[in-house]
């Protein structure tokens, strides 16, 4: 099979033999091209770079306008594994599930109180029971970083 030159623009399918291999384009943050890759029959989904945030502008960010629609895409793939560009972890369909709730919260929690970090912080700690953990931090933080920087847009327009 010569894939060289070719290009698609939503998904492209390859059949290879017993194994399916469906990449789909996701778009977010990180890039406007990010795409995924799910392997069938094993439902192990490849998520390269695009749970990142993005690395345009002067502080890395998060926009609920991008992150927002990328995990409802995310979570409607059929996998039970799932593979990120930077870790060497492989996470289970509940880890996922954990990540995707922690940078849902973010998302919640920055559109309800704005850039103002003590009142995000403040609101987690009351929604969870807890203070943040590295995690919903990190996405608080850069979510945060979305609101108040001016950036580059990593989408075509």
């Amino acid at each position: 099979m010569d894939l060289i030159g070719h290009v698609f623009n939503d998904s492209l399918v390859l059949r290879l033999g017993d194994v399916t291999c469906r990449i789909e384009h996701v778009g977010g943050d990180h890039s406007a091209d990010s795409s995924v890759i799910l392997v069938e029959p094993d439902r192990v989904l490849f998520l390269g770079d695009c749970m990142y945030d993005t690395f345009y502008g002067r502080k890395p960010h998060y926009t609920a306008k991008l992150l927002a629609p990328l995990l409802d895409r995310l979570q409607s793939f059929d996998a039970d594994y799932y593979v990120r560009g930077h870790d060497s972890a492989v996470l289970t369909r509940t880890e996922f599930a954990r990540l995707v709730v922690k940078m849902r919260l973010a998302v919640k929690l920055v559109e309800e109180f704005g850039p103002d970090e003590g009142a995000v912080f403040s609101a987690a700690k009351e929604r969870t029971g807890e203070t943040p953990d590295e995690d919903l931090a990190y996405f608080l933080q850069r979510m945060i970083a979305g609101l108040i920087l001016p950036t580059v847009s990593t989408q075509q327009t």
